[in-house]
């Protein structure tokens, strides 16, 4: 690895300011950089979705929900690789550097790949020179895709940005089964050498045979349906680790925004470290907390480079200070939507794959130059007829209830009691009344059967897709899909995921419900978790600090849990059914 030597800029003062001012930040209000009772609450989450999926997964009866178990537990293990595995490798998830250690080890280790590689390498290496061939380890020298401008440029790397998403789906397979292991005979497509002591090559090895052994060779030994079944379950799911691997990451370094620089013949750079950091990383979709809680701060990636020793717990309240000083220094800060920045990803590829050198895109902050279109074309469909019964196809409005949209609608304010139209594709609320769910002061679940009935027996509107409200949605619909909400939702039923920032709720779902405070069901079939788990009715796995439910089958895992009539198992510091009150454990079967 080529060391480097870095000059003096602006980049230098607006660091020196940025750590003064967020050492403030936290000296005054007397907490941790590290992630405190949040980064526990994810501790417990993460890793209990991760066993309890794979318990689900290796006793399964049915096939359909063996594939969904274990591909569900695949999503697990990376959501605790984004959130805990990350910061304990900078040594900020928790206060102790033992514990950080076992955290880091313990969770990179079962996924077959060897924590003190990774570790070593993207602290000294990556970190420090980023985007730098010959220092940044995360840049590749590999044939087939063209990353850098010494590589040769061949034919077929024009098409390079139409291949790389078929390509893409390999990456997890390629870490595990190739990566680490080639650079045990000081072979890698990355650009730099890589030494690992004899003690991590036995880890390695070792780790490697464990992971086929409970994610291959135990669920054929125990599960009914052969090889080829388990073997299918085990490349599905690397190619959806892959491809949301490389969705999350690729986009912030590779991207014809960002900068590739190059020293001079005595390995110095023209810029200060802090300048480098804010000229090769791109974040989108800083402000996200639904991205905080699932991505770990990857997806502000720039604050990340420049503050290691920060969790990403706290990057929502010091992104202000952050941006402050950039923009007070002159340092440009490249923040844009996740979508631009996926954008920016292909158009570099495809650069890359036809020009000898490229020369990164001035940024410019984006704007939202939609805004007018869309009001227009709320506008029409408010005002079209709203007798005769239409379709409509590729865009609409989901006001007029005698509408079909087949493709894209979009629109503002639903409520109970509204009529709205059917969706088939996506569904976008650009304003929603989920936040009147932060005013009220119970759940709008029924609490009885005969309301619940009376609730049910309505006719609602239908979802078919993906349904997005970017402050939550009021909304009188059966869901079959994916639901997305900012603050809360309310829907009447959800069969798929429904995924809220702070309340969730629905009369009935089957599927998960997710969400950080409170998710509230009449009745619940499958997984549902947040700080505050509430049904009358539920079969399935309640997640969280307190769960509640008076008819509950299943599992219930948490601190508090409390069930009026019970069939299952309940874990926590106190448990409660018909039966007993026990600390730890409580059974009823």
């Amino acid at each position: 690895m080529n060391k480097l030597k870095f000059s003096k800029d602006e980049g230098s003062e607006f660091y020196k300011e940025l750590k003064t001012e967020t050492e403030k930040h936290f000296t005054e209000r007397g907490i941790d950089k590290t992630g405190g009772n949040t980064m526990l609450l994810k501790i417990i989450l993460y890793f209990g979705l991760v066993l309890i999926f794979y318990a689900l997964m290796i006793t399964s009866s049915a096939l359909s929900l063996f594939f969904c178990f274990y591909l569900l537990m695949g999503l697990s293990v990376l959501l605790t690789a984004f959130n805990i595995s990350h910061d304990a490798a900078h040594g900020v998830a928790v206060k102790s550097k033992f514990w950080n250690g076992v955290l880091f080890s313990f969770s990179f280790n079962l996924q077959g790949n060897n924590a003190y590689v990774w570790g070593k390498n993207h602290n000294e290496s990556h970190h420090l020179y980023t985007n730098i061939e010959g220092s940044d380890i995360d840049v590749l020298n590999n044939p087939v895709f063209r990353m850098t401008s010494t590589q040769p440029l061949k034919w077929f790397h024009r098409y390079q940005h139409l291949y790389a998403p078929v390509l893409y789906l390999l990456y997890s397979l390629n870490w595990f089964l190739f990566r680490e292991t080639l650079m045990i005979f000081n072979l890698s497509s990355r650009t730099i050498k890589i030494s690992i002591p004899k003690g991590e090559v036995v880890k390695l090895i070792l780790f490697k045979f464990l992971y086929i052994g409970y994610m291959i060779v135990l669920p054929v030994m125990i599960l009914p349906f052969g090889w080829k079944i388990v073997l299918l379950a085990f490349l599905l799911n690397h190619f959806m680790i892959s491809w949301l691997f490389v969705a999350v990451l690729g986009v912030s370094h590779l991207s014809d925004y960002v900068s590739h620089p190059e020293p001079d013949e005595n390995n110095q750079l023209n810029m200060s470290w802090p300048r480098l950091q804010m000229c090769t990383s791109v974040d989108y979709d800083a402000d996200s907390v639904f991205f905080n809680w699932t991505l770990g701060g990857f997806n502000a990636h720039a604050l990340h480079h420049l503050l290691p020793n920060i969790s990403h717990v706290h990057y929502l309240k010091i992104l202000p200070i952050f941006r402050r000083l950039a923009a007070k220094h002159g340092i440009t800060y490249m923040e844009m939507s996740y979508r631009d920045s996926l954008a920016a990803h292909f158009r570099f590829l495809k650069a890359m794959g036809r020009q000898k050198e490229i020369t990164p895109r001035a940024y410019k902050p984006g704007k939202l130059l939609v805004a007018a279109s869309l009001a227009i074309l709320l506008c029409m469909g408010l005002a079209g007829n709203t007798q005769e019964y239409k379709n409509v196809f590729p865009v609409g409005t989901f006001h007029n209830a005698n509408t079909t949209v087949n493709g894209v609608s979009v629109g503002f304010l639903t409520l109970p009691g509204d009529h709205s139209g059917n969706t088939n594709g996506l569904k976008i609320e650009l304003v929603g009344s989920g936040l009147a769910l932060m005013a009220t002061p119970y759940s709008p679940v029924s609490e009885s059967a005969q309301e619940y009935k009376e609730v049910m027996d309505r006719s609602f509107s239908t979802n078919n897709g993906l349904v997005l409200s970017f402050s939550g949605s009021i909304c009188d619909c059966v869901t079959n899909g994916i639901s997305l909400g900012g603050a809360g939702h309310f829907n009447r039923q959800v069969n798929g995921v429904s995924v809220a920032g702070i309340f969730n709720y629905a009369e009935k779902y089957s599927g998960i419900q997710l969400s950080i405070f409170v998710s509230g069901a009449y009745q619940m079939e499958g997984l549902q978790s947040a700080i505050n788990n509430t049904a009358i009715i539920s079969d399935g796995i309640q997640l969280g600090i307190n769960n509640k439910s008076k008819q509950h089958r299943g599992l219930q895992l948490g601190l508090i849990n409390r069930a009026k009539k019970h069939k299952g198992l309940q874990l926590g510091l106190w448990n409660e059914n018909e039966k007993r009150k026990l600390p730890f454990i409580n059974w009823n079967f």
